[in-house]
């Protein structure tokens, strides 16, 4: 399993600007991907391959920008 850690927007809280970030997590053989936030745990993507071996997204709500999610 491998779990990368990447930026993915900032909340501005009025005072203060608060990074939020994303972790893709996927298993060892690249078969099954996940994106979570760590703002509410919000689950982003879930990729899996499909019959030709291609790594596709199968969730309905694909969200690449923290704005979508307000």
């Amino acid at each position: 399993m491998s779990v990368r850690r990447l930026v993915f927007g900032s909340l501005n809280d009025g005072e203060h600007a608060r990074v939020v970030h994303k972790y893709d997590i996927s298993n060892e053989s690249g078969s099954l991907k996940v994106g979570v936030t760590e703002y509410g745990a919000t689950l982003l993507s879930v990729q899996t391959w499909d019959r030709h071996g291609e790594l596709e997204q199968i969730t309905l709500n694909y969200y690449d920008d923290l704005n979508a999610l307000a």
